[in-house]
């Protein structure tokens, strides 16, 4: 799966150009992040396959890979950034509902 991830980011790299040009690879947020995970990607391959030391740290790398898969679709991006923007008041109320929780907790131990 991390082969598809490699060879895509050397393909738009050959395609788009490094930095030159108004499409070029490291233009984009998304393709910068890409180009991050694949090379995190391969140092943990180097480092496991050589045998020097395994990195665990690595792996955690491993989750944003469907995340970046889904990168590829715009209305996707627009809902993850929706979701971005809402996570504040998401937190204030979780916030609220755990002090809810607490109290009412609290009181019940009391009778």
């Amino acid at each position: 799966y991390g082969a598809v991830f490699a060879l895509e980011a050397a393909a738009k790299i050959f395609a788009f150009g490094v930095i030159h040009g108004p499409h070029a690879y490291f233009r984009s947020i998304w393709n910068i992040a890409d180009f991050c995970l694949v090379s995190v990607m391969l140092l943990g391959f180097i480092f496991s396959s050589v045998g020097a030391f395994n990195v665990p740290a690595f792996r955690v790398f491993r989750i944003m890979r469907p995340i970046m898969s889904l990168s590829r679709f715009r209305g996707l991006q627009v809902a993850l950034r929706s979701l971005q923007s809402a996570m504040p008041a998401i937190l204030i109320v979780a916030l609220l509902q755990f002090i809810l929780l607490f109290v009412f907790s609290v009181s019940n131990l009391t009778r």
